[in-house]
């Protein structure tokens, strides 16, 4: 991004470990199980070391101004 003229302003781990959690599909059906995987996400989608755990990640840049 940076390359490319951007800023970065933030990074997030969209999955973060919750992929690994066993029977996904039946917990995410839950209303409170689901709640629980979110809460897990949004504690650590900006955690450095846990990043690596996702796979899938979210960039986020502004583009800076031509000087």
């Amino acid at each position: 991004m940076r390359d490319n003229g951007f800023d970065v302003i933030g990074h997030h781990a969209v999955e973060g470990s919750v992929w690994l959690v066993p029977k996904l599909d039946e917990k995410w059906r839950e209303p409170r199980s689901r709640e629980r995987l979110l809460e897990l996400i949004r504690s650590t989608e900006n955690v450095e070391t846990m990043m690596g755990m996702s796979p899938h990640f979210l960039a986020i840049g502004k583009k800076r101004e031509n000087t």
